[in-house]
């Protein structure tokens, strides 16, 4: 198979192939197709082994946009569509900083559009805050769309908030009794 202007690697048999630098072995390809990088053994179809206390791993945007973002989608199928599931870095855009969020996502429609962060479910903010159900959270932790359509939260986000584990300004947490999150 391939091109003329392709380049191909083939190895006879049930042998692996190894990509060599400096004359240490840097990727292994094995004979049942995983791919290794950083280790000989690879254990699934990537495996990439780093430094203690490195990343093994760097996923970057193609250019530096404000409320750009980039990720890692998981498929429920081998086509380029169905990607139900997400984690995804978006930068905040509000200062140029290189500042951003890491969302969650999950897209549960029945149709083939791939997860995006507009189907965001969980969201870490660049100052701290956490959002389940909401990607604006008004405090350090906050809950939306809990049973029976009420809205439950932390401290910050509207609704009726009787069961809701509430947290104060102080960090002290608590469950909520009369629905107000106000500290009772």
């Amino acid at each position: 198979g391939g091109t003329s202007d392709d380049l191909l690697l083939y190895q006879v048999g049930a042998n692996n192939i190894s990509l060599y630098t400096n004359g240490t072995e840097q990727m292994r390809i094995t004979s049942g197709g995983n791919v290794g990088i950083g280790t000989t053994g690879p254990n699934a179809k990537l495996h990439v082994r780093g430094a203690v206390n490195e990343a093994a791993l760097i996923i970057d945007p193609d250019e530096s946009v404000n409320n750009g973002s980039t990720g890692i989608l998981f498929g429920a199928s081998n086509s380029s569509a169905n990607k139900k599931a997400g984690i995804f870095f978006q930068r905040d855009g509000l200062d140029g900083s290189l500042r951003g969020d890491l969302i969650f996502a999950n897209n549960n429609t029945g149709n083939g559009d791939n997860a995006s962060t507009t189907d965001a479910v969980m969201v870490l903010q660049a100052g701290g805050n956490v959002g389940i159900g909401t990607t604006e959270p008004g405090s350090k932790l906050s809950v939306v769309g809990l049973p029976s359509g009420s809205t439950r939260s932390a401290a910050g986000v509207s609704g009726n908030l009787a069961g809701a584990v509430c947290i104060t300004d102080t960090g002290n947490m608590y469950i909520d009794t009369d629905g107000s999150c106000a500290g009772n």
